[in-house]
């Protein structure tokens, strides 16, 4: 058997500033990068829009972290999940669920599919 860990990119990975596009925590995503070479790691995409300033946003302020994270897990060991319900300090479960389906508009409905479902029942051996 194999140890499957998940990171939760809640709170303290979002360190990017939207405003001056920047990370404000370079080591994050350094970090980020070292994590995702570990096979058996795997990433849950959330917290977002509960850590941007004020709780003011536009679904592509989230770009370059998305961006980053697909770059560094690639699509077979990324999940969505909504940080519900403490997204509701900032968002609706519906505003949260466009951030990433707006996101991924770019990529293939298998890539999709994973993303938003079938990579977590794979991981979580569900």
């Amino acid at each position: 058997y194999s140890l499957q860990m998940i990171i939760d990119s809640h709170q303290h990975f979002w360190k990017y500033d939207p405003f001056r596009d920047a990370w404000t925590d370079a080591s994050m995503k350094v970090n980020i990068t070292v994590l995702s070479k570990f096979e058996d790691v795997s990433c849950k995409l959330s917290g977002m829009v509960t850590e941007v300033k004020n709780f003011i946003f536009k679904n592509q302020d989230f770009t370059p972290f998305l961006d980053h994270f697909f770059t560094s897990f690639g699509p077979n060991r990324l999940l969505f999940g909504s940080d519900w319900p403490l997204c509701l300090l900032a968002a609706d479960y519906k505003k949260v669920l466009s951030i990433i389906k707006n996101y991924l508009d770019k990529y293939s409905t298998e890539t999709k599919a994973q993303v938003l479902g079938s990579n977590a029942i794979k991981i979580y051996n569900l």
